[in-house]
């Protein structure tokens, strides 16, 4: 059973300036679930007596003939089922957003933001991530210095540090592996 609404024209108008579909004559607005203005047959919208549009609100999977994907545009709800490992139940009120890291450079692009901002809060996540992340992307060589970005701990140098050091850390290019073999003696 489709959920409904009512929404007055200017939040209709807001719904237009984002993410729609049209399909069959039918036009599916998204924000962020997909919402269809109720019609008649010559496609004018409907109102009722307080000058509202009756609407169905509908996931992207509720819409028909639309196949999924990440390149097909917009968010698919229950795409996924979440279960954790362990059996306990998750919050049914939680929102997950699941991403592919081994097929999708653009999730490999989100999973390394992310990275950075868990970096400081949960280090052992930030390695464990950016290094499975990395196992996909085994050509990636940067220098030490651009590596250290996703790296969560403080990186000391030491005193007697000369000049050939500091030009294999800003100039010689190494994977994310070698990047972590190289740091482990300036660890604090």
């Amino acid at each position: 059973m489709m959920n409904k609404i009512n929404l007055d024209s200017g939040q209709i108008f807001l719904l237009n300036s984002g993410q729609k579909i049209e399909k069959d004559g039918n036009i599916y607005l998204h924000f962020p679930f997909f919402i269809q203005p109720t019609t008649v047959d010559d496609g004018e919208i409907i109102y009722d007596s307080e000058g509202l549009v009756l609407c169905n609100v509908l996931t992207r999977g509720e819409i028909p003939d639309i196949e999924a994907g990440y390149k097909r545009g917009g968010l698919q709800a229950n795409k996924y089922i979440i279960k954790k490992a362990n059996d306990e139940p998750v919050d049914p009120a939680a929102w997950y957003f699941v991403l592919r890291i081994d097929k999708d450079p653009h999730a490999r692009n989100a999973a390394r933001t992310y990275v950075i901002s868990v970096g400081k809060n949960n280090p052992q996540l930030a390695i464990e991530l950016m290094t499975a992340v990395e196992s996909y992307e085994k050509e990636s060589l940067f220098t030490c210095s651009w590596w250290s970005r996703y790296y969560p701990h403080d990186i000391v140098f030491p005193n007697n540090w000369n000049d050939d050091d500091q030009e294999q850390w800003g100039e010689a290019h190494v994977n994310w592996n070698e990047f972590l073999e190289e740091i482990k003696q300036f660890k604090k």
